[in-house]
């Protein structure tokens, strides 16, 4: 259904929710889908916004990157991590430059995370020199305060071949808080290879027989069970 700008905007929260889940249950995203999206990634609702960022991960166009690339300046800090963390899938190195942008200025902490993880994304889809990223995430870490945005960092700069930084992960395995300890199990997850299975497998293993908290414990379950499907 073709909407004017107006009228969308005006429709109630609950007809926006339904328009926006009827176009990320279909196959692919179309023209007259994403000028839905592009009106309502103006909504005064940041929930609605957010929600745009997140559907078009699965649209590959000059248009919907556009609306992205708006929505990583948008004023709220979950609609540009959304933005940042969609825009993986671009290959273009102007986006490339505005999200490390983000990752150095950017006072979220999501939007540092997630824009340190499509970075490497974009440079590794535009074949961009690894040992420069490298460096430049290296420089970023001594700077970097935050725990989950050095987690990133480390996952990032693991798989730009520094495989010292495995070794930074499994020390957060140890960390205080458990939101932390979760995060790293993930990051962990993501970056796991037959080459580094049995090292990752044995870390968590151990941290499985003296961990106390049941988010994390159910975390590095689910984490051990995908690898023993992924092997078999």
């Amino acid at each position: 259904m073709v909407y004017l700008k107006s009228d969308l905007l005006a429709k109630s929260i609950n007809d926006k929710w339904d328009i926006l889940n009827d176009i990320e249950d279909k196959k692919c995203i179309s023209s007259i889908d994403l000028t839905a999206l592009e009106y309502l990634s103006w909504d005064e609702d940041d929930k609605i916004r957010n929600r745009v960022a997140e559907i078009l991960v699965g649209s590959a166009s000059k248009e919907s990157e556009d609306i992205l690339v708006r929505l990583l300046k948008d004023k709220d800090s979950l609609v540009r991590a959304n933005a940042a963390d969609s825009l993986c899938i671009s290959t273009s190195l102007e986006v490339l430059d505005l999200l490390k942008k983000r990752l150095l200025k950017d006072k979220s902490i999501l939007v540092r995370g997630y824009s340190a993880l499509s970075i490497l994304d974009i440079a590794t889809n535009t074949k961009q020199d690894i040992n420069k990223l490298s460096n430049f995430f290296k420089g970023v870490l001594k700077k970097e305060k935050r725990i989950w945005v050095k987690l990133n960092l480390y996952e990032v700069l693991y798989l730009c071949g520094e495989e010292v930084y495995l070794n930074n992960l499994i020390s957060e395995l140890n960390n205080r808080y458990f939101t932390n300890r979760v995060a790293t199990v993930a990051s962990l997850h993501n970056i796991t290879s037959n080459k580094n299975k049995l090292i990752i497998k044995t870390a968590i293993l151990e941290r499985l027989k003296i961990e106390t908290v049941h988010l994390v414990k159910r975390k590095i379950e689910n984490i051990l069970q995908q690898m023993d499907i992924e092997t078999n």
